[in-house]
């Protein structure tokens, strides 16, 4: 017998993701969350595969997918973003 459950995306993604933005600390406060909000945006759109399912809320009202993983944000100096290490990240190629 098949469910008739749906299929939570975001659950069944890998938990082995991990996203990390690296933010300028000389940044005024506002400009690390516009950074901080918009470059995350990106993600989803370049590997659908990052992104959970369409949601909607108790009135009915329809959100689309966000990201299914959580973003962590650090912070340094200008020379910080720089000197990230690469080692274990991978470029989303479409």
């Amino acid at each position: 017998m098949t469910s008739s459950k749906p299929v939570n995306r975001a659950l069944a993604v890998s938990t082995r993701v991990k996203i990390a933005l690296a933010v300028r600390s000389d940044l005024e406060v506002w400009q690390k969350l516009n950074v901080a909000a918009f470059l995350p945006s990106g993600f989803g759109t370049a590997d659908p595969s990052l992104t959970g399912d369409a949601y909607a809320d108790g009135d009915g009202c329809s959100y689309p997918p966000m990201l299914a993983h959580p973003v962590r944000v650090f912070t340094g100096d200008s020379s910080a973003p720089a000197g990230a290490s690469n080692e274990h990240s991978t470029e989303v190629s479409s």
